[in-house]
């Protein structure tokens, strides 16, 4: 019994093979995750400074600050993680 494969060579697994291989995958998973984590995380950051009187102080507006500049960074990577994922 013959069980040698019918894929010999990278070719044969079509020309996308190892542009959008497992490595690529794992690395659209992980910056998705990493893009919903800090986009919800500085929405609450932000939003429990602003509703919450007690942590309404004039000292957080350092803090909304920081949390308003990573929630745009958190933002500008979704358009970079779509264009390399489809540099097309």
């Amino acid at each position: 019994m013959n069980t040698t494969s019918n894929f010999d060579t990278v070719e044969d697994f079509g020309p996308y093979y190892l542009e959008y291989g497992p490595g690529r995958i794992l690395d659209a998973l992980y910056l998705s995750i990493l893009i919903i984590v800090g986009t919800s995380g500085n929405l609450l950051v932000i939003c429990s400074i602003i509703y919450v009187k007690r942590t309404n102080q004039n000292g957080n507006i350092f803090i909304i600050n920081l949390a308003l500049a990573d929630l745009i960074v958190s933002t500008c990577i979704i358009f970079s993680m779509l264009q390399w994922l489809a540099p097309y």
